[in-house]
């Protein structure tokens, strides 16, 4: 759940949208070739159903997401991580989709380059090369953070 709580932000819909991915894979089970990769299938219907998800919220507002604003001077550190964590996750939200999916993957839902590669149907060189630059690309983002 936690793929799907970081790509839409809301416990709910995140609960909402994992337990679709089940029922979904559930009755996949009987289609796929290699049982060993129903957790690279599940991972891949929930990025999916979230991208819908996003998409669908996107069009309903017809208007740019709010950026995150920075934190107000004295504010006490809870207050500041909370800002830090918005400012990744806009950062993050603002990667090209492929390196968006593998930071995902990798640092939220915790899979390993070969898993991602599964996942996203890519090579492994494309995983190391994607998260190379997503890294490259958050740092020089998130430069002013601590």
């Amino acid at each position: 759940m936690g793929l799907a709580r970081q790509l839409v932000d809301q416990r709910a819909e995140a609960e909402e949208i994992v337990s679709e991915a089940f029922v979904k894979l559930y009755l996949a089970m009987g289609r796929l070739r290699d049982p060993a990769k129903a957790s690279a299938y599940l991972r891949t219907t929930t990025l999916n159903l979230c991208r819908s998800r996003l998409r669908r919220r996107r069009l309903a507002r017809l208007r740019p997401e709010p950026q995150p604003e920075p934190p107000a001077a004295g504010v006490d550190d809870a207050a500041t991580g909370a800002a830090d964590a918005r400012a990744v996750r806009a950062a993050v939200a603002r990667l090209p989709r492929r390196q968006q999916d593998c930071v995902l993957l990798r640092y939220y839902a915790g899979c390993s380059d070969a898993e991602i590669a599964a996942t996203l149907g890519i090579a492994l060189g494309t995983v190391k090369t994607s998260l190379h630059r997503a890294r490259l690309e958050l740092a020089r983002r998130l430069e002013g953070l601590r």
